[in-house]
């Protein structure tokens, strides 16, 4: 079995089951002839022939990654390590290299999606007990997913979030405008969106309104309108009336979100363009 990156020694030249019975530094070897392990077979081999399990576990790092989409493999070959000895640190460090969780580029999470799902939405159990929470990788989990949650038509809504997934870290980690740009999609109101999807799943309306102030989003843009009136309209009390009203533009809407304005802010239309309606 050819278990080297680069041939220094020919394969069939190596016996590392001899080179043990001699006393020979196995780490040493192991490390000089830059052993590849591709298997968790070839990996136990190097162990029982005496290389360290640090040492294995380093030589292992590439094999390792090369399993950074197939999270049953991965979570398989940490866990042998972890059984080991290798420290939880260590099984974070590798994790961190596979999925990121602050700079995060969602078209770079693609190819990782099935891992990052099964770290957050598998048995809370599973990653935990190699040492990997999935809390901490909750924020490349939103922002992956967070499209399958905002629809009233489906059978996921905010209160179906993983247990690992609050509803402040999904609030937190999606912008305001892109949660109503997704309801526009489907023909509802952000307005729709906070009574039948977000307070039913125990929202609190006050970390919309915070939310609002920390995207700035502004009174005088149409779209920007309609979420400060939504939230206004159910119950947040530090959006500014004054503002609503005289920011507010009927001619900038169409079909339910012109039927929301007229449900809740009637006066700013003129009889005739109620007549419109």
């Amino acid at each position: 079995m050819n278990i080297f990156r680069k041939e220094k020694i020919e394969s069939d030249k190596v016996d590392l089951q001899y080179l043990h019975s001699q006393d020979a530094d196995m780490d040493q070897i192991a490390r000089h002839h830059n052993l590849e392990t591709r298997s968790l077979d070839e990996i136990n081999n190097l162990i029982i022939n005496g290389v360290s399990v640090q040492t294995a576990f380093e030589l292992s790092e590439d094999y390792i990654l090369s399993n950074a989409e197939y999270p049953d493999n991965l979570f398989k070959i940490l866990s042998f390590f972890y059984t080991l000895g290798i420290t939880s640190e260590q099984i974070r460090s590798i994790i961190s290299r596979i999925i990121p969780t602050m700079f995060i580029d969602k078209i770079k999470l693609f190819s990782i999606k099935s891992t990052v799902d099964d770290i957050v939405s598998s048995s809370p159990d599973k990653w935990s007990s190699i040492g990997i929470e999935p809390s901490e990788y909750v924020k490349p989990w939103i922002r992956l997913n967070y499209c399958r949650y905002l629809s009233l038509d489906s059978d996921r809504t905010l209160a179906d979030l993983p247990k690992a997934v609050s509803l402040h870290d999904f609030i937190h980690n999606v912008k305001l405008s892109e949660i109503e740009r997704e309801f526009h999609y489907q023909d509802y109101t952000f307005d729709q969106f906070i009574r039948r999807s977000f307070l039913p799943a125990g929202g609190d309306i006050e970390q919309l309104v915070q939310k609002s102030f920390c995207e700035n989003i502004e009174y005088e843009n149409p779209v920007g309108w309609l979420i400060l009136a939504a939230i206004y309209v159910n119950g947040g009390k530090l959006i500014n009336r004054y503002k609503l009203s005289k920011y507010a533009n009927p001619t900038n809407y169409f079909i339910v979100d012109l039927k929301f304005i007229l449900e809740y802010f009637p006066n700013i239309f003129t009889n005739r363009e109620k007549d419109f309606i």
